[in-house]
């Protein structure tokens, strides 16, 4: 980005829990000369978020068990991150989702 150039981050859990036609996890990102990308599921179980930190996350799309086969935690593979991972073991996770 340049200097003075804006950036807009919303992220959103719709009608949390209840499974129904409004449920959802959302991302929108706005950017310079009005770029805008945005990634939804009508899954809300996909995201997390902290309760001492502020850390949030969602994974839209996990990578296949292939590559999460070779992550372990505890001696147990590792699935989509429930919290926030370094960057290289989010990306070995997550195909799309943000964190």
């Amino acid at each position: 980005p340049e200097i003075h150039q804006s950036f807009a981050f919303i992220y959103s859990v719709e009608d949390p829990g209840k499974g129904g036609v409004n449920s959802g996890t959302g991302v929108q990102v706005m950017g310079p000369e009005d770029g805008y990308v945005v990634q939804f599921s009508t899954r809300t179980d996909i995201f997390w978020g902290s309760e001492s930190e502020l850390a949030l996350g969602a994974s839209f799309q996990p990578r296949s068990d292939a590559m999460k086969a070779k992550l372990k935690r505890d001696d147990r593979p590792l699935l989509s991150p429930r919290q926030m991972v370094d960057e290289s073991t989010f990306n070995a996770l997550t195909r799309y989702g943000f964190q």
